[in-house]
């Protein structure tokens, strides 16, 4: 056998892999190498190309799982997955490789890591050295609370942790110690959103009796107040401690003086762990090299605590230990000299055009630059050399991986000039069955889709040659029911998913509310535990005071809060708005200095008009009823009882009018979601009404653009209220077991000109009303299947009209339940409009 005629053991045609090691060794010229064909199961070289650094590793992950599968003989300490910056990839590694079933796991260790960039503990030391610098952000200073060995030291429980993050945003910390350090940031003297004010407001909180109560024009933090006031205590101990600290940095040192401030930071903050104590012995090490290396070279000069807590920290930053390696995982690593021993298996991934190989840059002062010679270490050229052993180390398959698109707008972005030129290689020596032959990129390249769920993950190739270059997913998880494909029950990642059935007997109004407000999302909720738009374990804590307008979300909720607490007391006295600026202000909510008075005076016009119209039916001419508890017994799909139960809110009756008004009111528009919460409780009340009370209207007070909206729902008659109210009901029996398509938002706000509701009654009218299907008091006896076929003009009108809406709204549900929407589900959702949806718009008038 010739020296370039390598090829694996038993086998009669060499893959591409083996094929250019052979010509890399034989150091053969690609004209002088004999025709090679590129075989529709040649896997031994692929190249990946996605959106994001998370997609990478999650093609990758799927990658590996399909090579385990087929190669019963490859180890997980076979795979060998490079990267030119292991600190980038590090987290999306954990979110991929660190959170999937045990069934489907794959261990894997890191090596290469930058203990500054990685490790939380050495970050806090870094951090805590220059204390004096920093701006007291609460975020910042909240973190150094996640540290086990900082909340350990100052008796602060693991779970108080989530509890002490939301006391800091309720009682108004921003940044800032106290007034004077604002001050010497270059702001005004101000005390309020600073810690010492936050401090002031829990411990007071712990010893009064109510809010009511200010001392010293300072406010009381009440969640504080009992069994928590000890919580409290040890937070202001911790802060105490950091400003303690934060002041004893302030003066410069000699060196001498600087070898014990390691010591006593440790002893100041930290309680250690087994972990912990190998960590400080590395670090009191470097400590000591670096003030060691100054005394010997007789450096006398005062020193700043920032100067040695930079340098300490590049020292650090160099200190990249190469543990985890070779542990017997795959082996996640950065790219180094002689790091590509031989692997079965190696993927390098971020093989982009701007980062591999690394750009060199050259100061001006550089001579060697300037003057280069034969022998001079190229950065550039290094880097080729580190791809050209990953290359020869992979025995069966090479795995290259880049950003192909912009994850913003879809557009093409560039790969390695290394990959163009392997790609320009493959070219020159193979050939393939097809007479029109495509570049090796194409035929060598697997391109993933920017979502994990999408549909053509989880569809099997029919042909080798798809098999090679398509990539698919195990994770069943995200295989919805809504897929038309028959599945393979072979194959973990085709499995079919369905969702369970789920039988009620009692329903609460405010649950059967919640559902129809968000279908989407309590179906989630309800199956897989996720919730899209809420994260109330930490909440992410304000840095910066607001000096205008509150943001959009941040106003709104002072908007609801300022009106629950205190519309009926400005009903009853206008006098009250002084002193309610005054107490807003004490609690930190407001902008300072003169956007304050602006601010106020926006609210106080924003909200004049809606008090004034409540006010009106506090006048002694209207009787307030007591709020009711009921009890509607509703038939349900499988034509069994469901109780309806829950509390309506109170009625206003005018003592000389037949009829009882409900009220509600929003400081936002009024949108779907809050006028079907009012629809479904005027319901309720009509369905509740006795023969000798008076006839019910439920009015929805909102606030548009500044002006004052009143939505109107007239009386109707209990049959007529049952009716809908048992629709509503099998709605949302249907919708608990299986997802239905919605909208979030009401129509108006995000389709311009009421064009989805114009499409939807346009299709109404090419649906025959008085079909039996339409008009039974079953919404969900769907039609029949033929229906859209026999009706081509109205399915195409679905698809042209309907489509590219639900294509261009970002739900995450959505997005998550109807990777691809059918013209069913559209007609589906027509259906939704015509039962739920129009009857609120039909009942309604706005004034």
């Amino acid at each position: 056998m010739k020296s370039g005629d390598l090829t694996v053991s038993g086998e009669q045609k060499p893959k591409l892999l083996k094929t250019i090691q052979a010509e890399i060794f034989a150091l053969r010229a690609p004209s002088d190498t004999p025709v090679f064909t590129l075989l529709d199961n040649d896997n031994s070289i692929l190249i990946h190309h996605g959106y994001s650094p998370l997609r990478e590793l999650e093609t990758l992950y799927d990658q590996l799982l399909d090579f385990l599968n087929n190669d019963q003989n490859l180890e997980l300490n076979d795979i060998l997955v490079m990267v030119p910056q292991i600190d980038l990839y590090e987290p999306f590694i954990h979110a991929v490789f660190g959170n999937t079933p045990a069934a489907r796991s794959l261990k894997y260790s890191l090596s290469d890591q930058h203990l500054v960039k990685t490790d939380p503990l050495y970050t806090c030391v870094i951090k805590l050295l220059n204390l004096n610098q920093a701006e007291f952000k609460a975020e910042q200073i909240a973190s150094l609370l996640h540290i086990p060995e900082i909340s350990t030291n100052f008796d602060i429980d693991p779970d108080q942790i989530a509890t002490l993050l939301s006391w800091i945003e309720g009682s108004g910390i921003r940044f800032g110690r106290d007034s004077k350090h604002i001050q010497s940031l270059g702001g005004a003297a101000n005390d309020i959103n600073t810690f010492s004010w936050g401090i002031k407001r829990m411990l007071l909180g712990a010893v009064s009796i109510d809010e009511q109560h200010p001392f010293e024009e300072i406010t009381p933090f009440m969640p504080t107040r009992g069994i928590s006031a000890q919580l409290a205590g040890k937070f202001a101990m911790f802060i105490d401690a950091l400003c303690a600290w934060s002041d004893s940095l302030n003066e410069p040192r000699y060196l001498v003086d600087l070898s014990n401030l390691l010591s006593t930071l440790e002893s100041c903050f930290f309680t250690h762990s087994d972990d912990s104590q190998k960590k400080f012995k590395q670090l009191h090490q470097s400590w000591q090299e670096l003030i060691q290396s100054g005394l010997k070279s007789n450096y006398q000069s005062l020193l700043s605590i920032q100067t040695i807590a930079k340098l300490f920290e590049d020292i650090l930053d160099k200190n990249i230990p190469s543990q985890n390696f070779l542990m017997g995982k795959i082996n996640f690593c950065t790219l180094m000299p002689m790091r590509a021993i031989p692997f079965k298996v190696i993927a390098i991934l971020g093989l982009n055009q701007n980062d591999f190989p690394k750009a060199t840059t050259h100061d001006s002062f550089d001579l060697i630059a300037n003057n280069p010679r034969y022998g001079d270490r190229n950065s550039n050229i290094d880097d080729r050399y580190l791809f050209l052993e990953a290359l020869l180390s992979a025995q069966n398959n090479l795995y290259l991986s880049f950003i192909g698109h912009s994850i913003t707008d879809n557009s093409t972005t560039l790969p390695s000039v290394l990959i163009d030129e392997l790609t320009d290689y493959v070219d020159k020596i193979r050939r393939t069955k097809e007479l029109d032959l495509p570049a090796s990129k194409q035929c060598l390249s697997i391109h993933s889709p920017l979502m994990p769920f999408s549909e053509s993950l989880f569809i099997e190739p029919k042909l080798p040659f798809e098999l090679r270059k398509t990539p698919h997913s195990y994770r069943a998880q995200w295989i919805t029911a809504n897929y038309k494909h028959d599945y393979d029950d072979d194959h973990a990642y085709n499995a079919a998913f369905s969702y369970p059935k789920i039988l009620i007997e009692k329903l609460n109004i405010d649950g059967l509310i919640k559902f129809y407000k968000d279908p989407l999302g309590f179906f989630c909720n309800k199956h897989y535990s996720l919730n899209f738009y809420t994260n109330i374990d930490f909440p992410i804590l304000p840095s910066v005071e607001s000096f205008g307008d509150l943001n959009n979300l941040d106003n709104y909720s002072f908007n609801e809060n300022f009106i629950q607490d205190n519309l009926d007391k400005l009903v009853q006295n206008q006098d009250e708005k002084p002193l309610l600026q005054a107490y807003y202000k004490s609690l930190g909510i407001l902008p300072k200095f003169d956007y304050e008075t602006i601010y106020w005076k926006e609210k106080q016009a924003l909200f004049q008009d809606l008090i004034d119209a409540i006010a009106q039916y506090s006048a002694p001419e209207y009787i307030k009823q007591a709020p009711k508890n009921i009890l509607i017994k509703l038939e349900s799909n499988q034509q069994q009882q469901i109780s309806l139960t829950g509390s309506l809110p109170v009625l206003q009756q005018h003592v000389a009018a037949p009829t009882a008004t409900c009220i509600f009111w929003s400081s936002a528009k009024g949108k779907l979601k809050r006028l079907i919460s009012a629809y479904i409780y005027h319901l309720c009340h009509c369905v509740n009404r006795a023969k000798n009370e008076p006839s019910i209207t439920t009015i929805h007070y909102s606030i548009n653009s500044g002006k004052l909206i009143k939505h109107n729902f007239s009386a109707i008659t209990q049959a007529e209220a049952k009716y809908q109210l048992d629709i509503y009901l099998h709605g949302f029996e249907y919708g608990i077991s299986a997802p239905i398509l919605w909208l979030r938002d009401d129509f108006e706000s995000n389709i311009k000109e009421d064009k989805v509701m114009k499409i939807l009654d346009e299709i109404l009218e090419q649906i025959n009303i008085d079909h039996p299907e339409f008009t039974q008091t079953k919404p969900w006896d769907l039609i029949p299947a033929n229906f859209l076929s026999a009706n081509s003009s109205l399915a195409n009108l679905l698809e042209e009209q309907l489509c590219p809406i639900f294509e261009d709204y970002s739900d995450p549900a959505l997005l998550r339940l109807f990777a691809q929407i059918t013209s069913d589900d559209l007609l589906k959702f027509v259906l939704n409009y015509h039962w739920f949806i129009k009857p609120i718009y039909n009942a309604l008038t706005i004034e």
